[in-house]
């Protein structure tokens, strides 16, 4: 990796001549090195190019959430301008790799307790100026797909008329959701949770992504838990997690929680199959392509909620599953 562009950077903070290992890169130009040598004195190093990622607003939520009693990585030092910051390193012990040794109970519970301890401490009036989850941004999220799976899995972009009908749908769903309720964090997966064993109770679960979140309400971030669009999630822990989360809030609404669990969880799903698309169709990443039937199956999952008729009945007749024979 060519590291001229960080060496100001580095050697002004004093880890210029470092070894340094590429780490991670998703669906946002945001990128994550480590500098250093793990276990014996490293950092990481985010990559975060403005105007498209920004820095400012991972560092702000990264107070708020620290302040809350939450783990996350500390910010030794940060370039606004050029969207450079050396953050804590928090290991790889991240909930995905644990889960794929098994005990999926234990690490679900903590990320679960997380939540609850989230939606318990937070004080939305006291943070009533942060943005909100609007009916706008539910909509451009939606467009994600309609622009790019839609007409590379049906051959031609969706009809005006129809896409009308699809958004309407979507309204209508959507409008009763629109008063916030809490902090959403928005990308709230396992890929996203670091164990830190060194640390009890929910503080053991390290959050790493967070600069999107806003004031929205307290389902999102539990189905983007349990609806994983890289992970299955076994029935069982699915049904133990809502429970253990409900039984923390005895005021809720059950039955009203699950039906907005069961729309955010569609529109959270059908927004990946465009995200995922569009990775592959820019950037040639066949790997996101292995993960649309998981999507289509969370998609599906949740289209069984009496509340999502219609839009079910709208899907099977312009956008049936072309996933199911894979």
């Amino acid at each position: 990796m060519n590291t001229q562009k960080f060496e100001q950077f580095l050697k002004a903070h004093g880890w210029d001549n470092k070894p340094i290992y590429f780490l991670a890169g998703d669906c946002s130009n945001r990128k994550y090195y480590r500098l250093g040598v793990k276990d014996k004195g490293s950092v990481l190093l985010m990559d975060a190019p403005p105007p498209e990622e920004r820095l400012g607003d991972f560092i702000e939520m990264a107070s708020l959430l620290k302040g809350l009693g939450l783990s996350v990585p500390d910010i030794l030092h940060a370039d606004l301008e050029k969207g450079f910051a050396l953050i804590e390193d928090f290991g790889d012990r991240t909930y995905s790799r644990l889960l794929a040794q098994g005990d999926d109970e234990k690490y679900y519970t903590i990320a679960t307790d997380t939540l609850i301890y989230l939606h318990q401490t937070f004080d939305l009036k006291k943070h009533s100026g942060l943005t909100l989850f609007s009916f706008d941004i539910f909509m451009r999220e939606l467009d994600v797909m309609l622009e790019w799976y839609y007409p590379k899995a049906y051959g031609a972009p969706l009809s005006a008329k129809n896409k009308e009908s699809f958004l309407g749908i979507w309204k209508t769903l959507l409008k009763p959701l629109l008063m916030p309720e809490t902090l959403v964090l928005r990308d709230y997966m396992v890929d996203n949770l670091v164990y830190l064993e060194d640390r009890p109770g929910i503080r053991s679960c390290g959050l790493l992504d967070f600069q999107d979140a806003l004031l929205g309400r307290r389902a999102y971030d539990l189905v983007s838990l349990l609806e994983d669009a890289r992970y299955d999630v076994s029935h069982e822990i699915q049904m133990q997690m809502k429970a253990r989360y409900l039984d923390a809030f005895p005021q809720l609404d059950r039955a009203s929680f699950l039906e907005e669990y069961a729309i955010l969880g569609a529109q959270r799903s059908i927004k990946i199959l465009g995200i995922f698309m569009r990775m592959y169709v820019r950037h040639k990443q066949e790997k996101y392509l292995a993960h649309i039937p998981r999507v289509w199956r969370w998609i599906e999952q949740d289209l069984t909620h009496p509340s999502l008729s219609q839009l079910k009945d709208w899907m099977e007749r312009h956008m049936p599953n072309v996933e199911r024979r894979q």
